[in-house]
């Protein structure tokens, strides 16, 4: 009751902007901004399920961080690996009222099926991402690194977490970069 509650004054307020937009960025996000202004968020809904649970996703950072203000502004933000449990319990919510309106065993299992992905791939994905960033601040105690250091140290997270090249993903070649993407390392 307590989510729905914020989610609901998130909305009255107007603090979610869902329609897609020429030029408006892509993807999905929930700003923080200060306990000030509140969470913002910024989706590109086309009425599907998978925009259901990314809208439930993001209001579950809104909600958390309403409930982390109290903290104050240098503080009411959580570390990569706490941010993603409010998010995580809001499409949980949601996916729970989905499930319950399936409209056959085949489409239950599948909603299922994909969900358990969705989990493996959140937990393997925020943990590797944690074991990255800690390596890159361990190696950086140590003095300077370089973007090969970075792009070593990515391969090697990526290693450990979903495997040799075959066991998951049939090639590495080409990724050593693709810790820039990731939004948290530059913004968290």
């Amino acid at each position: 009751p307590k989510m729905a509650e914020m989610f609901t004054s998130m909305v009255e307020e107007r603090r979610i902007d869902v329609p897609p937009a020429d030029g408006k960025r892509g993807g999905a996000f929930c700003a923080g901004v200060t306990p000030r202004v509140g969470p913002l968020q910024l989706l590109n809904y086309a009425d599907t399920k998978r925009d259901v649970a990314t809208l439930a996703h993001e209001s579950g950072h809104g909600c958390h961080d309403i409930l982390a203000y109290a903290q104050g502004q240098l503080q009411y933000h959580p570390p990569l690996t706490l941010a993603e449990t409010a998010s995580i319990f809001g499409e949980m919510v949601v996916f729970r009222d989905l499930l319950a309106a399936s409209k056959s065993p085949q489409e239950r299992l599948a909603m299922l099926m994909s969900k358990v992905d969705d989990i493996v791939n959140s937990v393997v994905r925020q943990v590797s991402f944690d074991a990255f960033e800690q390596r890159v601040h361990e190696a950086r105690a140590q003095g300077e690194i370089g973007t090969a250091d970075i792009h070593a140290m990515w391969l090697q997270v990526v290693r450990k977490f979903y495997g040799e090249e075959g066991d998951i993903f049939d090639t590495y070649a080409g990724i050593e970069r693709l810790w820039v993407y990731v939004s948290h390392f530059h913004h968290v």
